[in-house]
């Protein structure tokens, strides 16, 4: 295989003059295909011997992570709904409509953006405190 890749390196123009002998140059592409094939043969077996582990973590790891993520959407829904209305109604329109400042200032009668801005952040600071409160008392209930 050596002396084929020798023959194709001196076709293609790759190997024009030799500063070594011969049999060096064919030694170390001997050594380079044996090195890379033992490479392709680890990563292989490696592959094999943890994939059915790796594959079962995976898949715990993907169930507890969904049920955590159901347990945080329904919490902030719960708190969504102790949080109330004006601040509800504000948070809605600019997190789910992606309504811009100035249209959520007119639907809901405030003076201008910059106060709709300033109460959107207190209604988000209130809502976090209902979020952390109540993710609390689920926390000390389990």
């Amino acid at each position: 295989m050596a002396v084929i890749i020798l023959y194709d390196n001196v076709q293609k123009g790759k190997l024009q003059s030799l500063t070594g002998d011969i049999k060096s140059y064919i030694f170390s592409i001997a050594r380079n295909k044996s090195l890379e094939l033992h490479r392709k043969y680890k990563r292989e077996i490696r592959q094999e011997e943890f994939s059915t582990p790796l594959k079962s973590y995976i898949v715990e790891e993907s169930i507890i992570e969904k049920e955590n993520l159901e347990e945080r959407i329904e919490t902030s829904y719960k708190a969504l709904q102790i949080l109330g209305d004006p601040c509800k109604t504000l948070l809605q329109l600019y997190y789910y409509k992606s309504m811009k400042m100035e249209d959520i200032s007119q639907l809901m009668g405030y003076k201008n953006a910059a106060t709709t801005k300033n109460q959107k952040y207190k209604c988000l600071k209130r809502l976090q405190s209902i979020y952390q409160t109540h993710k609390l008392q689920n926390d000390s209930v389990e």
